[in-house]
């Protein structure tokens, strides 16, 4: 069974990724996201993560352009 993942705002405060740090300052909050598919991938774990990498590097979000410290 597929686990769809949980969009309620979630009082996980976790600063070990730059995204939790961006969106967890004083001038940030969830209210400031947007969650938007790019693409419906099926597949091996590894062709999804080649196609993330893809992505990151398109749309210029790898660090310091960006809060993506890896692919």
């Amino acid at each position: 069974m597929i686990q769809k993942p949980s969009l309620e705002p979630s009082n996980d405060k976790d600063a070990s990724k730059a995204v939790a740090r961006h969106f967890n300052r004083h001038d940030h909050s969830s209210q400031h996201m947007t969650i938007c598919g790019l693409s419906l991938q099926q597949g091996s774990t590894e062709r999804r993560e080649n196609l993330e990498q893809n992505f990151i590097f398109q749309i210029g979000t790898l660090y310091p352009h960006g809060i993506n410290e890896r692919f």
